[in-house]
């Protein structure tokens, strides 16, 4: 079983578009662990998003990104299944909406963004590694742990 984060962010959740992603990640298989909704703090942002800055975006992209993660409620969700980074990877498709819309024309970026809104849907983990740390910093919770997610979530004591 391999777990992997998402996070819808507050643009789609303004656009009404939260059933159209969860949907569309059952769809493929995947399963929903948890979900919360919360207000991320700017150091939780800067902290999830700082590592792009080593020449993935420029400054006015992570910019952009910080005050759309900041400007509403986000909602984070752990997601299981196999090969779930993967495939919700896949599912996302690329970062940048036009690539989206004319290269994976049925990802969610592609498909809940007719307008061409430049601000993306979703954030999905790039990596395992990089799932057990959002994971950690969104839930506080280590599903490295061999108690268990459900453990850790007080759903079995």
């Amino acid at each position: 079983m391999e777990y992997t984060f998402v996070m819808i962010r507050p643009g789609a959740i303004r656009r009404k578009k939260v059933a159209f992603i969860l949907d569309r990640i059952t769809e493929i298989g995947l399963n929903i662990v948890c979900w919360e909704y919360k207000a991320l703090t700017p150091e939780f942002v800067h902290e999830h998003y700082s590592h792009l800055l080593d020449g993935s975006i420029s400054q006015d992209v992570f910019d952009r990104t910080a005050i759309e993660n900041l400007s509403g409620k986000v909602l984070g969700m752990i997601v299981s299944g196999e090969n779930s980074v993967a495939k919700m990877r896949k599912l996302i498709g690329p970062s940048n909406v036009k690539k989206a819309i004319e290269e994976f024309p049925n990802s969610i970026r592609a498909l809940g963004d007719p307008n061409n809104n430049p601000d993306n849907l979703i954030h999905a983990s790039d990596s395992v590694e990089s799932a057990i740390e959002e994971i950690k910093r969104f839930f506080d919770i280590d599903i490295t742990d061999k108690k268990g997610i459900a453990y850790q979530l007080k759903i079995l004591e």
